[in-house]
């Protein structure tokens, strides 16, 4: 599929904006409770609005403020390639613990990466997104792509996407960019997403 990748330009236009986050595929908002917890709701309300930040440290990568709060949007990664990242990042940090401190910081942060055996297959983790303090860190820094502005991506440094898991009514994340893993950003709820977009800020890429 040719997807979009939303270069500096226009993550630049978005920042400081802000949002409500819609699943596209459902009539479903994000929104943030007073403890952090991350739930899809047919109601949005003033936990349902989010700014946008540029992430300086990492260019290209965006975080989401809870709108009137120091609280973020945070996955966790998972799966075996994020832990391997995960314990470079440690090692390169070179802090003077033990190693068996070190493999339980990883296991801690790193979750599991559902197998073939999984009812819905493989890549997928369940744990469900959360607000936590800023500012933003890697587990709170993301990407947007897609294939048209309406229907958005939102790709953690990791690799995975934000996904609307609609039975529980939270966010969980996704190795694959399906129908699930789809959102808009929006003004105003129930109004067409918005977007201020042209050829000059966006770049393609075959995935």
């Amino acid at each position: 599929m040719n997807l979009l990748k939303y270069n500096m330009s226009f993550l630049a236009s978005l920042a400081g904006n802000t949002f409500f986050i819609k699943a596209s595929n459902y009539n479903s908002y994000l929104k943030c409770d007073s403890d952090g917890t991350v739930v899809s709701a047919r109601n949005p309300d003033e936990g349902s609005k989010f700014v946008v930040e540029l992430v300086p440290e990492r260019e290209g990568m965006i975080a989401f403020r809870v709108d009137g709060t120091n609280l973020y949007l945070t996955q966790n990664p998972y799966g075996d390639k994020a832990r391997a990242q995960f314990i470079a990042d440690l090692e390169q940090a070179s802090l003077p613990l033990p190693a068996d401190v070190y493999m339980h910081i990883v296991e801690f942060a790193v979750g599991t990466e559902s197998n073939q055996e999984n009812f819905e297959g493989l890549g997928f983790n369940y744990a469900p997104m959360k607000a936590t303090q800023g500012p933003p860190g890697l587990f709170q820094t993301f990407s947007l792509e897609g294939p048209n502005p309406f229907c958005v991506g939102i790709k953690s440094c990791f690799g995975k996407y934000w996904r609307n898991q609609h039975w529980t009514s939270q966010v969980s994340q996704s190795s694959h960019f399906k129908g699930d893993e789809t959102w808009a950003l929006t003004i105003h709820p129930n109004e067409r997403p918005w977007y201020n977009m042209n050829k000059h800020n966006l770049e393609y890429l075959n995935a």
